[in-house]
This record gives C-alpha cells, sequence and structure tokens, in this order.
C-alpha cells in the first residue's frame, strides 16, 4: 500500500480533522433520544432502518453476522440501507455523549465483522453491500464516527490503522467510480468531500476534496431547474438533495475556501417546494417515488392514526424555518399557490395550518426512473385527511408491488384499457390563479402502451394513440371540477367495434371509508366520519360502468401503504368497456363535506361535444355553481346564457333568485357583464 496510512497519530489527527469549522453545521451531531434509542438497540446487536416502516435486523454480536441481511430481508433496497450503517454515527455519539464502554465495543464489533465480511470492493461482489450509493454512504458514516471513537480503549492504533485504510481504499474506489446518475452523482460526490474533510491528513484527501466539490458544483448547475426543482421531480429526492445543498451552503459559509457555489436564492425557492409539496397533515405528498401515509396529523408531534411510523416523519415545515432562521431570512410561509412550470407540478392550499385544504396536480415533465406514470393525477386533502391519494411507492423495487404502484392506473387519472403511459412530457400545461380558486390545464399526448416501469420501462409494445385533456377547477369554498376528454388517433378510419379500447377513471380513496354509491355511476358517497367525500360523475361515456376494487392481489389493485405492509384502499373506477366514439368525457365534481350526511345538490350538465361544456350545481340551500368550459381550452366561450366571455373556463355563483354574487374569470379578458373592467391580457379575476 504505496499510500497507506502511517500509525503514529492516528487518534490525535482524527480528532482534529473533526475540528474543522464546517463540522459544527453538521445536524447528524445531535444528541437526542432517538440516537440514543438507535444507538441502545445497536448494543444488543440489533440495527434499524425507516423504509416502508421500521426494519430491523438482528445481527448478533460476538460475532456480528453480517449474512443475516441477506438472510433476513426480501427487500434489495432494505438490505442496501442496512450495509450503508445509518446506526454507526448514533453508536459514536452515544459513546462521545456518555463515555458508557458498551457503544465503543459495540461500534468496534460492528466494524471489525464487516472489514472481514466484504473484503474486496466493487458491486460484483455483493450487489446491495458494494455498489456506489451504498459504499458512499457508508464510508460518510465510518469518516463521521471514527473521529468521535478515538479515546475508547477497544480503538487502539492498530485498529484505527486498519479502519483508515478500508476506508481509504473505499474511497480510492468510490472517486473512480463515480456515479453518473442524478442523485447518486451527487451522495457521491458529497461523501468524497465528507471524507476528505473527516481524513484531511489523508495523502488523497486533497484531491478527494478538489473533485468532491467541482462535482457537487457541477451537479448544482446542472440538475436544480430554473424553478427551483430537483430534476428528478420527485419530491423525495428533491427533498434529499435540498438538504444536502442546505448543508453545504451552510459549510461554504464557515469556511469559503471550500469553493462551493450553492446560493440563498435558489436554496430558499427548493425549501418553498418542500413545503408546497408538504400536505397539511405535515406528510410529504407521495407522488412518484415518494410515500405517503394518507391520514392524520404529525404537525406538534400529534398524530391521530393508528400508524406508528409517523412520528418519525420529515417535518419539512421545521426544515425550512430552520433553514430560514439560520440564514437570515424573515420567516413568512411561502404563497398558498405554488406552481413549478419546469417540473410540471401543481401545489395549491387554502392556509398553512393543519385544517387547511390542499391540493396537487401531476402533469411532470419526465425525469427518469422515480417518475410515475401518473400524468395529469391529482389529490385532494380536507378536513385533516387526505381523500383522493397518490400511493407513492408501495414497493422499492421491481416485483409486482413496484409495477402496480408505478402504473397508470394506480393513479387519479384516465387511462385507456389499463394499459400504461409512456415517459412523453405533457404539453400545454397551464395554471392558474385567484384568490379562492385555482385552475389547471394539461395535454397528455404519449399515447397508452402494454408496457410496465421498474427502474426503466421492461417493455413496450401495442400502443394506442390518444391524447388525454384535463381541466381542473378549484372553488375552494365548495367543490373541485374535473374534466376529462380523451381523443383516440387517428380520427379515421373508423375501427372496428371489437378492436376499441376501454376508456376508464380512477379515483384512489384513503383506506376504512364506507361506501354508498348509485347503481347507475352518478354519485359514489365516501364516509370516514369527520372527514367525508361526495364524488358526482354528471357527464361520462353512455357505457361506463362503475367499479369499486380493493385489496385485489393478482395484479395488486386497490392499495395504499401502510407501517410495514400495504393496505387494502378502495378505488372507485367508471369503465366504458368498449369507447364507443374516437373522442369521449367524464366530468366529475369532488365535494368534500363533513356532516354525518351528504350535502343536497342537483345536477344538470352539456356534453361539450369538442365546444362548450356546462354543468350546474344546485344546492339546498337554493344556490347554485356553474361551470362552463371550452373544449381544450381551444377555444372561447363567446356569448354564453347571459353572459359573454372570452375565456375557456369560467366560474359563476347564483342565489336563490339566480342573481350572481360570485365568480371567477380565467385566462381572459373581459366577462360582460358581471366585470366591468376588460384586461389588456388574459389574466384570471374572481369577483366580488
Amino acid at each position: 500500500m504505496s499510500q497507506g496510512v502511517p500509525i503514529s497519530g492516528l487518534a490525535r489527527k482524527l480528532v482534529a480533522s473533526s475540528r474543522v469549522p464546517y463540522a459544527a453545521t453538521e445536524d447528524e451531531r445531535q444528541w437526542d433520544e432517538e440516537t440514543r434509542r438507535l444507538a441502545d438497540l445497536g448494543v444488543h446487536g440489533v440495527v434499524t432502518v425507516e423504509h416502508h416502516g421500521t426494519q430491523s435486523v438482528d445481527l448478533g454480536r460476538r460475532p456480528v453476522d453480517w449474512g443475516r441481511v441477506a438472510r433476513q430481508v426480501s427487500c434489495a433496497e432494505v438490505r442496501g440501507q442496512h450495509y450503508r450503517m445509518w446506526f454507526l454515527p448514533s453508536l459514536a455519539l452515544a459513546y462521545a455523549h456518555t463515555r458508557e464502554a458498551r457503544y465503543g465495543e459495540a461500534a468496534r464489533d460492528y466494524l471489525d465483522a464487516f472489514m472481514r465480511a466484504f473484503p474486496r470492493l466493487g458491486p460484483q461482489e455483493n450487489q446491495e453491500a458494494q455498489n456506489v450509493l451504498t459504499l458512499g454512504l457508508r464510508l460518510a458514516n465510518w469518516a463521521r464516527a471514527l473521529p468521535l471513537l478515538t479515546e475508547h480503549p477497544d480503538f487502539e492504533e492498530p485498529f484505527l490503522h486498519r479502519a483508515i485504510e478500508f476506508l481509504r481504499a473505499g474511497t480510492v474506489y468510490l472517486e473512480r467510480h463515480l456515479s453518473v446518475g442524478d442523485n447518486w452523482r451527487v451522495f457521491n460526490a458529497d461523501s468524497l468531500l465528507r471524507v476528505a474533510l473527516h481524513l484531511d491528513f489523508l495523502a488523497e484527501a486533497s484531491g478527494w476534496r478538489e473533485r468532491g466539490v467541482r462535482v457537487l458544483n457541477d451537479a448544482w448547475h446542472r440538475q436544480i431547474l430554473p424553478d427551483y426543482v430537483h430534476c428528478e421531480r420527485n419530491p423525495s429526492y428533491h427533498a434529499s438533495v435540498t438538504r444536502i445543498f442546505g448543508r453545504l451552503f451552510r459549510w461554504q459559509q464557515v469556511q469559503s475556501s471550500l469553493g462551493l457555489v450553492m446560493t440563498l436564492e435558489t436554496l430558499s425557492g427548493m425549501y418553498d417546494f418542500l413545503a408546497a409539496a408538504t400536505k397539511p397533515s405535515g406528510y410529504n405528498c407521495g407522488i412518484h417515488d415518494s410515500q405517503s401515509v394518507f391520514v392524520g396529523n404529525v404537525r406538534n408531534r400529534a398524530y391521530k392514526s393508528g400508524y406508528g411510523q409517523a412520528h418519525k416523519a420529515r417535518d419539512y415545515f421545521s426544515e425550512r424555518a430552520a433553514f430560514r432562521r439560520t440564514s437570515g431570512l424573515p420567516l413568512m410561509p411561502p404563497t398558498l399557490h405554488q406552481y413549478y412550470p419546469e417540473a410540471g407540478l401543481l401545489f395549491s392550499r387554502t392556509g398553512w395550518d393543519e385544517d387547511a385544504s390542499w391540493i396537487s396536480f401531476d402533469a411532470t415533465r419526465w425525469g427518469g426512473g422515480h417518475c410515475h406514470l401518473s400524468r395529469n393525477s391529482l389529490q385532494l386533502h380536507a378536513n385533516r385527511r387526505t381523500l383522493l391519494v397518490d400511493p407513492g411507492w408501495l414497493s422499492y423495487g421491481a416485483d409486482e408491488w413496484a409495477l402496480a404502484g408505478r402504473s397508470t392506473r394506480a393513479h387519479n387519472t384516465c387511462n385507456l384499457s389499463g394499459l400504461n403511459q409512456q415517459a412523453a412530457d405533457p404539453v400545454r400545461t397551464a395554471a392558474f390563479h385567484a384568490p379562492g380558486y385555482d385552475a389547471a390545464f394539461s395535454v397528455y399526448e404519449g399515447g397508452y402502451w402494454d408496457t410496465a416501469l421498474a427502474w426503466n420501462f421492461t417493455h413496450a409494445r401495442n400502443g394506442i394513440l390518444a391524447q388525454h385533456h384535463r381541466t381542473l377547477l378549484w372553488v375552494q369554498d365548495r367543490f373541485l371540477f374535473v374534466a376529462d376528454s380523451m381523443n383516440r388517433l387517428p380520427w379515421t378510419p373508423e375501427d372496428p367495434e371489437d378492436e376499441r379500447p376501454g376508456f376508464e377513471i380512477n379515483w384512489q380513496l384513503s383506506d376504512g371509508p364506507s361506501l354508498n354509491y348509485a347503481k347507475d355511476g352518478s354519485r359514489v358517497v365516501a364516509h370516514w366520519g369527520a372527514s367525508n367525500l361526495l364524488m358526482l360523475f354528471p357527464l361520462r361515456p353512455a357505457n361506463a360502468k362503475l367499479a369499486v376494487h380493493q385489496g385485489e392481489r393478482v395484479p395488486p389493485r386497490g392499495w395504499l401503504p401502510g407501517e410495514n405492509e400495504n393496505v387494502p384502499a378502495p378505488q372507485i373506477c367508471l369503465n366504458a368497456a368498449r369507447m364507443e366514439r374516437r373522442h369521449d368525457y367524464y366530468v366529475t365534481v369532488l365535494i368534500p363535506y363533513t356532516a354525518e350526511t351528504p350535502p343536497v345538490v342537483a345536477v344538470d350538465a352539456r356534453n361539450p361535444g369538442g365546444q362548450i361544456g356546462f354543468v350546474k350545481l344546485r344546492w339546498g340551500d337554493g344556490t347554485s355553481d356553474e361551470v362552463h368550459w371550452g373544449c381544450g381550452f381551444r377555444m372561447m366561450l363567446e356569448c354564453v346564457d347571459d353572459f359573454s366571455s372570452d375565456s375557456s373556463l369560467v366560474h359563476l355563483r347564483r342565489d336563490a333568485l339566480g342573481r350572481v354574487i360570485k365568480g371567477c374569470l380565467v385566462n381572459g379578458t373581459y366577462l360582460t357583464p358581471h366585470l366591468r373592467e376588460r384586461h389588456a391580457r388574459p389574466t384570471t379575476v374572481a369577483f366580488p
């Protein structure tokens, strides 16, 4: 080993390197009850990770048997999480704060056993233990832990030499094999920099530091979109990358010689996205490869359902506040309406408290293998419950659960014959906002395919060319209006009846409601207790049938993630088994309510027929709400009933006498006679 580690003075060098100014900014150095709990488990040979609940493995002590990970854990991702040794810094912190010898003894046992179990580097030796993502994260955990253990008698100079030489060899390998993948590259370069800073006495450290900074700066410029969202368009991975870049920004503030280029403005926008993508319950939204427990409240550590993992959820609101506080920014919340055009994501809410209502609209531009086939999907959270849910991932791998969770059919959108979307970006996506209103429109035109998405598409065949248009209007005090049109291409010639695909729309509900639905498929009532949902389907294909799918296993359908296992949850499906026309429609009206019985409402509707559509809701108090829309956002309404407008979407509320008392003009210049002002450019205006 031509550049091996000299034995003399290792402990002194490790301690000195851990006292550089940047180390004071490391969030991981916090000592708390959770850290001690993990350390105590480790002393008894039990290591845990949080992945679809708490996943524990009893590795034993003296001897520690790392082979138990492969024997006891079926999920490759969970095996990889264990091999990253997240528990090791907890043991080191426990020893540093308590001086109890048992913590250091356990840390040595795990390190010694790992070096014996995995003497060679490279994924060919063990894919889960030695791929560069797991390798890099493990190296960083070793580098963080070792300086805190130098005063323990079991960490004598020969053992420190062996451990650091093992760490050095791994880092040499890591630098030579840095991933080119998006989040993997960030994690790899961050690990390279961490090791370089913690072990700055090594001959290679300056080169690692320079390379790590160079790659991280490059990733900062390449991977963060102009709207401050990470290029994978995945809220969960965006959170991980935001934390890394946020920490690097703090390091740069205390040690400017590092040469990092992260900026306050962009990081502020990244933290705003984290907050926007978090439901009022305190949970991440579950879009793409994120995961969300879908009921309850974790803010202020108060949780109101049976899911035990809730107390371990990340509080993104607090993370954002902490970042702004340490950066000298005012602690004002983001705006209630957040649209990210480069990512293709819309989030809007009525407030920042736990009683707020919230929606998401997913018109995501393709961000790679962590995206799901969910274009034009939406979620609705109201009255402390996510009523319409994006399941996120059901299994983090390539099994039937993973394929089902990523499928188009698992999401609140439309499909043809249960087939999947492909990687084409949506087009013409737009979002609009006025006080009390949100609107959005998007077109997915990539067709539907016999394919499945693991980390990449498994195959693609038997496609159907089609365009799905979705128009959304959220009248925040009453309902969410959703208009879907499906155009099959080409328009001519007409296809034989037995070759026509089915046209279906799915709505994934939270688990546990009682359901009541009309036999004709015109309405569904989902009742949980304090937060309920009335679903109206005033326009649908003549041959559409309503069905409920829950807890089906072959293939999986009607499931959501729970604690350590998926839980059955009803999915409402309207399906026209054969499209009788090449262009057809679904219109859905979603009405949250809290009473024991659903609101009294009658519905009138007019099929747009490729032009102008109309839905009118008549409420029990005599008031009414009207939605007028132009098909595909391609034409203005012109003269309709008692008004005229150049908008493609208008809402009007009338009192019991038919007088207009409230409304919204969406992306238009006039609404006569209800708005006096004509605007020079299209705008969205609520009145009065």
